[in-house]
């Protein structure tokens, strides 16, 4: 007996202890889930509000990077509270709750307009570092930017967790450190998984990855420049009042408020009273896709690949007015304390100025205020100047998304969309600087010179900061002639309607009719309106340089109607607007346009570094964060502001009588795509002219190399809608990029919408 006692004791304990373990073992079990349930409850309500708030973003949302993205803020979020939970502090749980609510409202923002979580961009943009001041500033940009749906969205989320945490947290738990665990751990792994390199180097590139791609970033500042130098006492006929407008983020397919029948640019003409007399350039480029690097190149005419220290040494162009005894000014809605605009601007020779910081009005879009208040400010200072030569600089920035629609002014009922309003308040305030021009007897004889700093896709918000497509390239750009003008002068004018012009030309312009330029130590790169452009000019765009960083770049280099482009994503790819053809790094060969076109690139030293970042990031393993992905599936890419469609021309709005191509209509996105069926789809109509009645037209799906897939389209004057549909393989042989394009025979209207890409196997 007294043997078997210790037996039974321990074979008592054994059973006790497995049995504890096992209840141990299933409570850790259930922690963990209940974790996992209630970060999947956060990320089900997240996910739920913002597709049932946001529906004009559904494709963007439901796209696999930001799925991902979102599980990862979910994780983050749920991690929070339960530490919070761990330590009793209910109160400190709901203003977590609170602050996820303001970041999830920041991020989803940064992700919609940037294509990257706030915290990435944080140093890169161009608004005053965190202080007191700044906070106005920093309101503004959050309120325009995220607007209430994207906060009601962010709540949405809050409000999930909310409604499950005193089930799933406040409930007796004694695992909670699993629960943190588990959480933890799977945020972890989320941050580190990395996506591997898809593809190997070809060799074609193998140089150009050997350059460091970092470029060093100093901040504009103010500088002493070189002195302009006077050819002669002047020209013998002289405009006494030169206009230069620079409209932020205007491109040259705009159309304007009246809709798409009436492009922009036309608008402006007409509403100056004299349209014959201006002059639309129709294949002008930007020399750069930002602000902070295309408004100083255009008022000193230095490229954004020539370099900080040429920028800070070229004249203005307001000292070239100022050495010929022009009374100078600059107004602008927007504040001049982002980018160092400020202290940039200080040492040019301006006698007034006009900003928003002089203003005392609150701030009605991106960083600025009411442009029509502004456009009042100017008028009232011509009006008052009747007598002596003026040069006037205006930059306004109604058209900055997120786009101006408040205003002083009084908007048609019928504009609601924000971009047709903001176009509304710009068209309205052209009006009022033409009336302010005649009224001082100024307006016959004045040089009004229009540009935009860079072109916008108003369907793909991304575009401008990721890439050079050509709603981006190519901004507004038109001239009105003066009467002082001479004939040969007007005649050159005309003549470089269809070249390639660049808005780094507005300055050398302006230098050869004053007569004034800098010495001939810093020559221009670029090219006077009224001498002949060279056929085989090269205008080079780039969107980082020595003055602005960001986390991606993007490069273009234009010679006619050829395009070099080159981004994250596509890579660089050559393109020629008028055959179509395209190559790419795996499609060149030695002596293509392609090849020589890179080799182009690598003559300047930051276009060299651009074109490295570029493969570098493209060929190197990247973070899993964000959008790193380059297809995007079941995305619907014309979508049209418009109830029904949107006319569209080499992927814009355009039509063949306004000078473009007329035998091919439109061409992207440009997708590259992994094994797998797919089937791309397009509303079309072709309206043609009575030239051309029943011309064909065909619908072609290109795989960079030749086309794969071909669908048929008959003109119809009835401009009734077809529906095209082409069913295609994607191979292990050729990753892309594809093309989708439409071409026609004859001149035509073409109307497209609803171009969507989807994957059936």
């Amino acid at each position: 007996m007294g043997e078997t006692a210790p037996q039974y004791a321990t074979g008592g304990a054994s059973g006790f202890c497995s049995k504890m373990n096992l209840s141990k073992a299933s409570s850790l079990l259930f922690s963990a889930t209940r974790a996992a349930a209630f970060a999947a409850t956060i990320y089900a309500g997240m996910l739920a509000s913002c597709l049932v708030l946001l529906p004009g973003h559904r494709a963007f949302i439901v796209d696999p990077a930001f799925l991902a993205y979102l599980g990862l803020v979910a994780m983050a979020c749920a991690s929070t509270v339960l530490a919070l939970n761990a330590l009793g502090s209910l109160s400190m749980a709901i203003l977590v709750a609170a602050f996820w609510t303001l970041y999830g409202a920041l991020d989803l923002t940064f992700l919609l307009y940037f294509n990257k979580p706030w915290p990435w961009l944080y140093q890169y943009l161009s608004v005053p570092r965190v202080s007191i001041a700044a906070v106005p500033h920093y309101a503004n940009f959050v309120s325009g930017y995220a607007q209430p749906r994207f906060l009601a969205a962010s709540l949405g989320c809050i409000l999930f967790s909310l409604a499950l945490a005193k089930w799933l947290l406040f409930a007796r738990s004694g695992h909670k450190r699993t629960e943190l665990l588990v959480l933890g751990a799977a945020l972890a792994a989320g941050f580190l998984v990395r996506i591997p390199a898809a593809r190997s180097i070809p060799a074609i590139i193998a140089p150009i990855m050997a350059v460091n791609p970092h470029i060093p970033v100093q901040k504009l500042k103010a500088a002493k420049r070189a002195g302009v130098v006077l050819d002669g006492a002047g020209p013998k006929s002289l405009p006494s009042t030169i206009i230069l407008v620079i409209n932020e983020s205007t491109g040259a397919f705009f159309p304007s408020s009246l809709g798409p029948q009436m492009p922009l640019a036309s608008r402006i003409a007409a509403l100056a009273g004299d349209p014959r007399n201006w002059n639309i350039f129709i294949n002008a480029v930007t020399n750069s896709s930002a602000s902070d690097i295309s408004l100083p190149s255009i008022l000193t005419g230095v490229g954004g690949h020539e370099g900080f220290d040429k920028l800070h040494t070229m004249p203005f162009v307001f000292d070239l007015a100022k050495a010929r005894g022009f009374t100078t000014a600059f107004f602008t809605s927007t504040i001049l304390d982002w980018a160092n605009f400020d202290r940039f601007f200080s040492s040019a020779a301006i006698d007034f100025s006009h900003t928003a910081a002089d203003s005392g009005l609150p701030l009605a879009n991106d960083l600025s205020i009411d442009d029509h208040f502004v456009a009042r400010k100017m008028a009232d200072f011509i009006t008052t100047r009747k007598e002596g030569p003026l040069f006037l600089v205006w930059y306004p920035n109604a058209l900055h998304t997120p786009y101006q629609a408040e205003s002083e002014i009084g908007i048609p009922a019928a504009l609601t969309n924000r971009r047709a309003r903001a176009l509304y308040i710009l068209e309205s305030a052209y009006e009022v600087l033409f009336d302010a021009l005649k009224a001082a007897g100024r307006y016959d004889d004045a040089l009004i010179l229009v540009t935009g700093d860079h072109g916008e896709d108003p369907d793909s918000p991304l575009a401008r900061v990721d890439n050079y497509s050509e709603p981006v390239l190519r901004p507004i750009f038109m001239a009105k002639e003066s009467t002082a003008l001479s004939l040969r002068q007007r005649h050159a004018l005309a003549a470089n309607r269809t070249a390639l012009v660049a808005n780094a030309d507005i300055a050398p312009t302006i230098a050869d009719l004053l007569k004034a330029r800098p010495p001939r130590s810093i020559a221009y790169g670029g090219h006077s309106l009224f001498g002949a452009i060279p056929p085989d000019r090269l205008s080079i765009a780039v969107s980082t340089n020595e003055w602005r960083s960001w986390p991606t770049s993007a490069l273009s280099l234009a010679r006619g109607r050829e395009r070099f482009t080159c981004n994250s994503y596509q890579f660089c790819v050559y393109r020629d607007l008028a055959s179509n053809s395209l190559e790419n790094e795996r499609t060149a060969r030695p002596g293509s346009p392609w090849s020589a076109y890179f080799g182009e690139a690598g003559k300047y030293p930051i276009v060299r570094q651009i074109v490295s970042e570029i493969y570098h990031g493209g060929y190197h393993n990247g973070w899993a964060l964000g959008r790193n992905g380059t297809t995007a599936i079941d995305k619907a890419y014309l979508s049209s502001d418009l109830p029904d469609f949107r006319t569209y021309r080499a992927g814009h709005f355009a039509v063949a009588e306004q000078g473009h191509d007329p035998s091919f209509v439109f061409t992207g996105p440009h997708w590259r795509l992994a094994p797998g069926a797919y089937e791309v789809a397009m509303d079309v109509s072709v309206k043609s002219s009575p030239q051309s009645a029943g011309q064909a037209c065909a619908f072609e799906v290109h795989d960079g190399h030749q086309v794969i897939g071909e669908h048929p389209i008959s003109a119809r004057s009835d401009v009734s809608r077809q529906r095209v549909v082409i069913a295609f393989d994607v191979g292990d042989r050729r990753p892309g990029p594809y093309d989708f394009r439409l071409r026609c025979s004859g001149r035509a209207t073409t109307i497209v919408d609803a171009l969507t890409l989807s994957r059936t196997r």
